[in-house]
């Protein structure tokens, strides 16, 4: 079994990653195969195993979404989401769906910025 780890430390290793490698482009899984081993895929499953989530459990929730994983009853085990995490669980949805949309986990990062504040703005 992996670490517990929070959608708010899954957040800014994922904000981290983006910063770091802005022209990366990986859409639609956790993880994928590479000659026969699992490796980490998109930012979100890159900053998972960063904080060291097992591949084997990432792969287990390859294709769900974040926002879809941080709800009670579908979260796994080493993911921790408090009550008060909704803008980092709806950053995150931005991130990773801005990233399955072709776009670099830069420019991924700059329209999930832009998104939450919209959002918390009302506009």
């Amino acid at each position: 079994m992996s670490n517990t780890i929070s959608i708010r430390d899954l957040a800014a290793e994922a904000r981290r990653l983006a910063e770091s490698m802005p022209e990366r482009f990986a859409i639609c899984s956790y993880t994928r195969d590479e000659g026969g081993e699992l490796v980490p895929n998109c930012i979100v499953g890159q900053a998972a195993y960063n904080l060291g989530v097992s591949l084997d459990d990432l792969y287990r929730v390859n294709t769900c979404g974040i926002r879809y994983m941080s709800i009670d009853g579908n979260r796994p085990e080493w993911l921790s989401v408090g009550e008060d995490d909704d803008v980092h669980v709806r950053w995150l949805g931005y991130l990773q769906g801005a990233q399955d949309s072709n776009e670099s986990w830069g420019a991924a990062l700059r329209i999930a910025d832009r998104r939450t504040v919209m959002n918390q703005f009302g506009i």
